[in-house]
């Protein structure tokens, strides 16, 4: 990205100092990482915020800001579905794993990569989760009868 897209990107009309464009980079990808670590797994939604974090760290980096080398290793994304418990705790188990990686990480570009691969994750477990709950038979339940349910008005007046 060339420098003065950067800048209007960012909202400067000027290059500022080195520090100043770290702290506004750190506050960018904080933000970005509370969402998600604790926001609700919205495929759409975490795509397109990691979409604009990775475009935001990309202008920063292009005016000096320096990426983190840390490595980065995601778990793998295969989920356990020979039942409803197995899938849901092998989600569980994925997520926390992943929100670590995210909460270890400063750099907006690995965050952002973490990020797409939750949601990618998700929509891999809302698929499995599909297909375990479709074979399940459910008991059936009756409703009750409008002659069994007790009279409130009774107890108000």
């Amino acid at each position: 990205m060339e420098q003065e897209t950067a800048l209007s990107y960012l909202g400067f009309e000027r290059l500022p100092p080195l520090d100043v464009l770290e702290d506004e980079f750190e506050m960018a990808v904080f933000e970005q990482r509370r969402y998600f670590l604790s926001g609700p797994v919205i495929p759409k939604l975490f795509k397109s915020k990691a979409a604009r974090l990775s475009k935001t760290s990309e202008a920063f980096y292009s005016l000096g800001v320096s990426p983190d080398n840390m490595s980065l290793v995601l778990p793998p994304s295969e989920f356990d579905d020979t039942d409803l418990v197995d899938l849901m705790k092998s989600w569980i188990n994925y997520l926390s794993q992943t929100r670590l990686l995210i909460a270890n990480s400063f750099d907006g570009q690995k965050v952002a990569e973490v990020a797409n691969s939750i949601a990618i994750a998700k929509e891999n477990m809302d698929q499995q989760f599909l297909e375990v709950t479709g074979s399940m038979s459910l008991p059936k339940v009756s409703s009750p009868k409008a002659a069994d349910e007790f009279d409130y008005g009774t107890v108000l007046l």
